[in-house]
């Protein structure tokens, strides 16, 4: 059985993991509609700025919705003890961008 510093630990990682897969997703499923959608409207955004935008962007949403579902649920309903570390979060992000291109690859196999 894990420690509570050691739980604390996973419930950090389990964030940044939420964080990974929503930004992974997002990127892989919705960039190259969102690029023609900038590169017709926004005359301002060229094709070197377009994707900084895009990641820009994805990566405030998933960071909005990984820490507002880690507050809401495992933080103030739950009350877990959540560690952060940029250590945790590296490792978190990590492994939910390998588990996105892990599903992805067996998605696309079956298509």
């Amino acid at each position: 059985m894990l420690s509570e510093n050691e739980k604390a630990v996973v419930y950090g990682m389990v964030t940044m993991l939420f964080f990974a897969v929503i930004d992974s997703s997002l990127f892989l499923f919705a960039e190259e509609e969102f690029n023609e959608y900038l590169e017709e409207n926004i005359s301002f955004l060229d094709r070197y700025s377009r994707p900084i935008f895009i990641s820009g962007l994805a990566s405030a949403i998933s960071i909005l919705l990984a820490k507002s579902f880690t507050h809401s649920f495992l933080v103030n309903r739950f009350h877990l003890k959540i560690k952060e570390h940029p250590l945790i979060d590296f490792v978190g992000v990590l492994f939910g961008m390998i588990l996105v291109v892990i599903i992805y690859h067996f998605y696309s196999q079956y298509q």
